[in-house]
């Protein structure tokens, strides 16, 4: 997961014309409602690869952010994204299954992308 699958699926958003239209979406139409919100936080499931937090971190420079998965692998590979762009103080990730009980998941804003097919 780590030496191909995560870094394969990075740059495909920037290779594959339908991750790169999908990215660029997200930029102008979410992106742009958030900034116009000027929500404190974020939370994101199903990081995958981090993309998506990283472009939030990027544009919105006063929001921090959470980013969940059930994979150890994402995790990782986005903790390792997220500090190469500095944003590490403003977001954290964790290991956990949104459908178990007893987990405090309340934000103010919500991102999960390419999550029902997996």
């Amino acid at each position: 997961m780590m030496g191909q699958y995560l870094p394969g699926l990075l740059l495909s958003h920037y290779f594959w014309p339908h991750h790169y239209n999908q990215l660029q979406f997200f930029r102008k139409n979410y992106l742009s409602k958030l900034i116009e919100s000027n929500i404190p936080s974020f939370m994101e499931i199903g990081i995958g690869t981090g993309i998506y937090s990283r472009a939030t971190l990027d544009l919105i420079h006063n929001i921090t952010g959470i980013g969940i998965d059930i994979s150890e692998s994402s995790r990782r590979f986005t903790d390792y994204h997220i500090s190469k762009y500095n944003h590490s103080s403003r977001y954290s990730t964790r290991i956990t299954d949104i459908f178990d009980s007893g987990h405090n998941l309340n934000t103010d804003a919500l991102i999960c992308i390419e999550v029902l097919e997996h």
